[in-house]
């Protein structure tokens, strides 16, 4: 059976009622969007790019959402783990200042993404406080938010260890498929 369920507040007029939303009909407009392809253009950890760590991250809260038996705003759940590190520059970059990345762009991501796309307020706050507990003052205010914390975190360690073990040898972390 069928855990996930939409939330009221994000029904889609053309959706049966009950029916379960997928991660396609959910993502596809963002996925799609030309300016959320400029992910692909940054790196977020190791050789991993921003866009790749964002699906990374929302696939992750799919997964872990179906296995927890709860109600869930599931589109919500996806849209903010899709955008949640929407800020569209590289804080690798020699010479510009983003020593303070870590703390400023939740903030950033945020007010862009809102920009670009129409975010509920949901949407808003588990993108704010997606770095929680290190933007200790963001306090993730619904349980999507609590899980893209964690998957974030998750997805992050993984993608960090590939990257030490490439560069220092090693298989890196593996992934088993789910059938």
């Amino acid at each position: 059976m069928e855990r996930i369920r939409m939330n009221k507040k994000s029904t889609d007029r053309k959706r049966k009622k009950g029916k379960p939303l997928n991660f396609r009909e959910v993502s596809g407009g963002i996925l799609s969007h030309s300016k959320y392809e400029k992910l692909k253009e940054f790196v977020a950890h190791g050789h991993v790019s921003c866009y790749e760590h964002s699906l990374r991250v929302a696939r992750l809260c799919d997964r872990m959402a179906r296995q927890i038996p709860v109600r869930w705003d599931y589109r919500s759940l996806i849209r903010g783990a899709l955008l949640h590190d929407y800020y569209l520059y590289d804080w690798h970059a020699p010479g510009r200042s983003f020593r303070w990345h870590g703390f400023r762009h939740p903030a950033i991501a945020s007010r862009l993404a809102r920009r670009d796309f129409h975010l509920n307020d949901r949407e808003c706050d588990m993108i704010r406080s997606h770095m929680f507990p290190l933007t200790l003052f963001s306090l993730p205010k619904s349980r999507e938010a609590w899980l893209l914390v964690l998957a974030d975190k998750v997805a992050a360690m993984e993608e960090t260890l590939d990257g030490w073990k490439k560069r220092f040898g090693g298989a890196g972390v593996t992934h088993k498929k789910n059938g």
